[in-house]
């Protein structure tokens, strides 16, 4: 039994399920060092003592009533019996909750009722703790006082209510003003008994002053009977002197009730000044907290990563909570990485690549707001963002490419013009230039033919390869807006302002119909990689997927105008970008939507990484988002100046592109973002993933309780475990999985949903035939196998490492800790067991079934790993820190 003494910060009574005594023992020593004494019932009352008496006693004797929330405490008779005492007794209650109660567990309207302080494993301990101490120290004096009254008032109802062991004088005052002090208080309450014991020993305290009084007034009697014929003059300084006697009582009277109030008001004052003090600190803790909520319903909208960061800091500076913290570590990591920011006079539509990835062009509009200003194609070094040239237009530059074979930049101008520009000096070829007698809307290219879009109604196709070659001009039923050639360069698609599209076949020269979308002025087209399918999108609010012989397989309705559309290297799924705010993921083959992204305004532009990894967005929220492509998740984000209008990854996705309306141009560097060589769905939540030692096998256990074996050649070629096989199902949910040396077996602890602290392990051969139990008897905390793979153990709260033979099953024999296992390694240890305990690892020589030696360290050690080579160690505590051995 721990010491009942009182603590520098006053004492408490700890009521616990002897199931979370591991936790108990943590929460005393932390309470200890705090100064705070606790009450706690260690190893069990002896059957043959008084329960009742020494649980009365320890619970009677300390100043509050603390009660460890678990499934197992609210269950527990012990712990009702406790609490209940507790109750009657009025002592401050104070609930923590360390484990989840079960779902419809009956909970005491006490408990359910008072604020509980969280010290679940999930929680902060070093961060709650404070608080917890604080709530202890909450009107402590009152509550020592009331502590020690009880005691006395219990002292005198066992002693038959003796009025020796009364208050009197003033330790009577005393208790009267602690009496008084609680008047209306809600969390100061007097017990019946106290107030008793208050009151009789005043009318005590009052009877023996009448007692005395009379006395007094009998004595005065009988000395007038006998002096009656002494002398006047002596009765007369009699009778002055009772008189001064009784003007000094009263007076040293009015000095006490003086001194009375003055002590009430120091306290009342010193009251006041605690509430304040209380106040400011829940004041200052409402504002911590509201700026943690609106920084975390600023961190889910577009553009507001700034402002929740912000407001992030500010609740961290207030109070130095864990939420607070991790708002900052989230939005941190969300960051993109500036490299340069450039900028052009004029909103920015087109950003293309040199075939090397080495440089990007930018072709610009002319700004609404000078009138003299021209339009510019610039061109400019990847690596750092530095401007190599620019070519100027008399109009708008409305599109800006680089031929395949990295020596010709190509230009299309409002101002009827196609222009050919050296890459490497940016000097015009003049004799290939190109006029028309309306603008040029846009240009694509293969490796021998440039394929240009007219407002006039044209199409003109020119072959690079042959300069003097005329160009064959193709005329149209309206302006020609878009113009895509296939990947394989065998067929070219145009889109037309009034809604139709048309593909060319490139060998033969001809034309067929394509896709309509009527009412529309404007298509945006993208092929598949495998040239099999056009994508088209526009101001009918409509995506129709057609075959490559121009048949329309199917149409997918958008909320908005359809504005941008993109593949990546897989033909099996595009995306579109709408100016419902909305970038959506459609599989290829079906149209169904697979992922929608949101935007807080229109989405306008839309791209894929060259490998298919990340989805790239922006519009008119200012945002660029950069999404997974596989779970919509969104990975970084960073702001624009003006409404986003270009976006562009380079050659390994590592950086991308940025142009918004404002004509600001930017670099980003987006390498931070892991490399996903491919994913693989599962139909639950996927709790561990382990490849076999040999590299043969991906086991992964589901939260449907199958545990399943992939082929490691099929990792990257497959996106659907079920492709896989279930080696077995369990009863329940699995979770600390591992594999043999030899990659022959499987083992993994299984939770039994029926008894929490019943736990088991399971031992299954890789194929999925032999299975054996492995009943440990108690909430397994580790499974391990040998190096040999000839035996596996387990490790449980019980304090035993248990050791199984693989081929059979049959239990070999136990290691006994005498406490709690909270991890466990074996293998490249040889004949060696590590076991991790409460301030120590425990190294056992597992032939001899003796331990070797001891290395302390602070807290649980819930981690252990061990190098290949078996030289070193490393054990993880729960208190925060990593050693190595």
């Amino acid at each position: 039994m721990a010491d009942s003494s009182q603590g520098a910060n006053g004492s408490v009574f700890i009521s616990y399920s002897r199931k979370d005594k591991a936790f108990v023992q943590k929460l005393n020593s932390a309470l200890d060092n705090a100064g705070v004494q606790a009450w706690v019932d260690w190893e069990g009352i002896e059957l043959a003592s008084d329960w009742m008496a020494t649980i009365t006693n320890a619970i009677q004797g300390t100043d509050a009533f603390l009660f460890v929330i678990s499934p197992d405490s609210l269950k527990s008779k012990v712990c009702a019996d406790e609490l209940a005492l507790g109750l009657k007794l009025n002592k401050k209650l104070i609930p923590i909750l360390h484990r989840e109660p079960d779902n419809g567990t009956a909970m005491h309207e006490k408990i359910a009722a008072t604020n509980w302080v969280y010290l679940r494993q999930e929680d902060n301990f070093e961060e709650t703790l404070p608080r917890l101490i604080q709530s202890i120290n909450t009107d402590l004096e009152w509550v020592r006082q009331h502590t020690q009254l009880l005691g006395q008032a219990l002292e005198w109802e066992k002693k038959n209510k003796d009025s020796s062991f009364l208050l009197n004088g003033t330790e009577l005052g005393d208790a009267e003003r602690w009496m008084a002090e609680a008047s209306g208080k809600v969390n100061r309450q007097i017990l019946p008994l106290q107030a008793e014991y208050i009151s009789t020993s005043r009318k005590a305290a009052d009877r023996r002053q009448r007692v005395v009084l009379a006395g007094v007034s009998l004595a005065l009697v009988l000395s007038i009977v006998l002096s009656v014929f002494a002398w006047i003059s002596r009765n007369e300084a009699k009778t002055a002197q009772a008189i001064a006697l009784t003007s000094e009582s009263i007076a040293v009277q009015r000095q006490y009730e003086a001194a009375t109030a003055q002590a009430i008001a120091e306290q009342n004052e010193r009251v006041a000044e605690e509430k304040k003090r209380e106040a400011e600190e829940k004041t200052n803790l409402a504002k911590a907290n509201f700026s943690a909520a609106q920084s975390q319903i600023y961190q889910s909208r577009a553009g507001e990563l700034d402002t929740s960061t912000l407001l992030a800091i500010d609740s961290y500076q207030r109070v130095n909570s864990f939420q607070a913290e991790n708002l900052i570590r989230v939005n941190s990591s969300r960051l993109a990485m500036p490299v340069r920011q450039m900028w052009q006079n004029g909103p920015v539509w087109k950003i293309e690549w040199t075939p090397d990835y080495q440089y990007f062009v930018t072709g610009n509009n002319r700004n609404p707001a000078n009138k003299d200003s021209i339009g510019e194609a610039c061109v400019w070094r990847a690596s750092d963002g530095e401007k190599k040239y620019c070519v100027q237009h008399n109009g708008d530059v409305n599109d800006a490419i680089f031929t395949r074979d990295g020596m010709y930049l190509i230009t299309a101008s409002a101002d009827g013009t196609v222009r050919f520009w050296e890459v490497a000096s940016g000097k015009e070829v003049e004799e290939n230039r190109l006029t028309f007698t309306g603008a040029v809307l846009d240009l694509d290219v293969t490796a021998s033919l440039l394929a240009v879009a007219r407002k006039d109604h044209f199409l003109t196709i020119y072959y690079l390869h042959k300069p003097l070659v005329k160009p064959v001009h193709l005329e149209q039923t309206s302006s020609v807006y878009t113009v895509r050639f296939s990947p394989n360069g065998a067929l070219l698609a145009i889109a037309l302002t009034n809604g139709d599209v048309k593909f060319w076949h490139v060998n033969n020269t001809f034309f067929f119909s394509g896709p309509k979308h009527p009412k529309s002025n404007y298509v945006v087209l993208a092929f598949s990689p495998d040239s099999n399918w056009l994508i088209s999108g526009g101001g009918d609010s409509l995506a129709r997927l057609t075959k490559r012989d121009g048949t329309v397989h199917y149409q997918v309705p958008h909320g908005d105008w359809v504005e941008d559309i993109a593949f990546g290297p897989d033909p099996s799924w595009y995306v579109t970008a709408s100016d419902d705010n909305k970038v959506r993921v459609l599989d290829t083959t079906t149209g169904q939507e697979k992922l929608r992204l949101s935007h807080a305004s229109f989405a306008q532009k839309v791209q894929v990484s060259p490998d298919g990894q990340w989805i790239a967005s922006t519009g008119y929220d200012r945002v660029v988002r950069i999404w997974d492509a596989a779970s919509g998740s969104q990975m970084l984000e960073f702001p624009l100046n003006a409404n986003g209008s270009a976006i562009s990854f380079n050659g390994d996705g590592t950086r991308i592109v940025a142009a918004d309306e404002g004509g600001n141009i930017s670099i980003w560097d987006i390498s931070t973002l892991s490399a996903r060589i491919g994913y693989i769905e599962f139909p639950e939540y996927v709790h561990e993933a382990r490849l076999t030692p040999s590299g043969e096998y991906l086991i992964v256990n589901t939260d449907d309780y199958n545990v399943w074996r992939l082929p490691a050649k099929e990792i990257g070629q497959t996106h659907d475990g079920r492709t896989g096989e279930v080696i077995f199902r369990a009863d329940s949910l699995t979770y600390d999985t591992v594999i043999s040396p030899d990659s022959k077996w499987v083992a993994a602890v299984e939770y039994d949903s029926g008894n929490a602290g019943n736990n088991r392990g399971i031992l299954v051969s890789l194929d999925g035939q032999t299975k054996f139990p492995l009943p440990h008897g108690g909430e397994v905390t580790g499974i391990a196998f040998d190096q040999d793979s000839t035996l596996v153990a387990t490790s449980g709260i019980n304090g035993l490492v248990s050791f199984w033979d693989v081929a059979t099953g049959e239990k070999q024999f136990d290691l006994d800790n005498a406490e709690p296992v909270y991890s466990l390694v074996l293998g490249p240890l040889g004949e060696l067991a590590a076991a991790g305990l409460h301030n120590k690892t425990l190294i056992w020589d597992m032939t001899a079934h003796e331990p070797l030696t001891e290395l302390t360290q602070p807290g649980d050690i819930i981690s252990i790993a061990v190098s290949q080579n078996g030289k070193w160690l490393a054990t993880g505590s729960a208190e925060g820190t990593v050693l190595l051995w």
